[in-house]
């Protein structure tokens, strides 16, 4: 066999074995969940601003796609995903999910399963209030994170923990409180800092957003209270009726282009790096933001004194 021939047939067999590759992976697909408790007050927008209503009384209700949602008071929203993490959240505040993307076997009883299957990437955004995170059933190869204005906060899997941040307008300042009741949580600072916190551990801080001061303590009895309630507001969603199909179809596929073809290696004789399965970017669209300074300024008038000296 010629050295010719020798290329060609391990160039044909390494091209099969990818496209057979790609033929066998899962879809990705963005994430959606399922609200299953929704107090009145709560305002809910898609990205891009487009408001969903959503009532108490026709729930569950399906929303796919990146959101957030705005509260006054201290109104409370429950609800669960796709990649079966559970978020309850309460006001004051605002929460929003900037980025969920899923790669999961979407086949028989998959919400109900004890694990996620396949591996899915979140990322929430906190500004204020609070957010119990529920993460038990994560596979080990997804990331599951919560960016606030005070630093980044994630979890090794299987965590249960949650976080109340405030925020005092006229000072600047922050209070926040991030308590472990389950697994590892991390927290990394603006600054650098990491923190650890255990199980049956929290730390607290208060100050400016990049110098806050933080403690580390045993987790609250308020906290340790509000732990046993979402433990029976969550043996409630046994007795709701959660529709899979009604969850996988607010998902959305990503679809990216693949530009390797048999002929294409086989006649060019494209070099075996080319082979490799690139990582493919998804880019969202996001409302402009509001200007941080006014874009004119008005002069006023000279005072009398001032037209004196001219």
């Amino acid at each position: 066999m010629t050295p010719s021939n020798v290329f060609t047939f391990v160039a044909t067999a390494l091209s099969l074995f990818v496209l057979q590759a790609r033929g066998s992976e899962q879809e990705w697909v963005r994430g959606a969940v399922a609200v299953t408790h929704w107090d009145e007050g709560l305002e809910l927008e898609q990205l891009g601003g487009v408001k969903v209503p959503v009532s108490a009384a026709s729930l569950p209700h399906y929303v796919g796609g990146l959101w957030s949602v705005d509260a006054d008071h201290s109104e409370r929203l429950l609800l669960k995903a796709s990649n079966s993490v559970l978020l309850d959240y309460r006001g004051r505040g605002y929460l929003s999910i900037e980025r969920f993307e899923q790669n999961a076997d979407f086949s028989g009883d998959w919400l109900a399963s004890e694990e996620e299957s396949a591996q899915s990437r979140m990322i929430l955004n906190l500004r204020a209030g609070g957010l119990l995170v529920d993460q038990r059933k994560l596979s080990e190869a997804s990331q599951l994170t919560v960016e606030t204005p005070v630093g980044r906060i994630a979890a090794k899997k299987h965590a249960l923990w949650m976080i109340e941040l405030t925020k005092d307008e006229r000072k600047r300042t922050y209070r926040f409180e991030v308590q472990c009741v389950d697994g590892v949580v991390r927290m990394v600072d603006l600054t650098g800092r990491i923190f650890t916190i255990r199980s049956g551990q929290r730390i607290s801080g208060a100050g400016a957003a990049g110098t806050p001061s933080v403690e580390v303590a045993e987790i609250t009895t308020a906290a340790t209270e509000y732990f046993e309630g979402y433990s029976s507001r969550v043996a409630e969603l046994a007795t709701m009726d959660i529709s899979q199909e009604a969850l996988l179809a607010e998902t959305v596929p990503l679809v990216y282009k693949q530009s390797t073809a048999v002929e294409e290696i086989v006649t060019d004789r494209v070099d075996a790096s080319s082979l490799q399965l690139k990582r493919p970017y998804a880019i969202e669209y996001s409302a402009r933001a509001a200007p941080v300074t006014e874009f004119r300024g008005v002069a006023r008038p000279p005072s009398a004194y001032e037209a004196d000296l001219f």
